[in-house]
């Protein structure tokens, strides 16, 4: 019989401010669940503008997500354009 690990909800905000064009910000996490007992996993997130006057648009920002053993060559990337929520 299989047993489930169900972990807690976390949230993390990020406060990012002048990034550079092609530059990225990333947060870590090493775990060693095995993500194959999982059908699926969702992941709210959530973009805005610090200021109503900041130069943003929708799609200038992407969201991605890496799982797997390291962080050269070993994972699946998953990336979306993110769109902007009412300031």
């Amino acid at each position: 019989s299989s047993s489930y690990t169900q972990l807690n909800e976390q949230a993390v905000s990020l406060d990012i401010t002048n990034l550079a064009a092609g530059d990225a910000r990333a947060i870590y996490r090493n775990t060693s669940y095995d993500l194959r007992y999982y059908g699926k996993m969702k992941m709210y997130v959530h973009a805005e503008k610090k200021f109503a006057a900041d130069m943003l648009n929708d799609d200038d920002l992407t969201l991605f997500v890496r799982l797997g053993s390291d962080y050269t060559k070993n994972y699946y990337e998953y990336e979306i354009p993110l769109k902007l929520t009412e300031w």
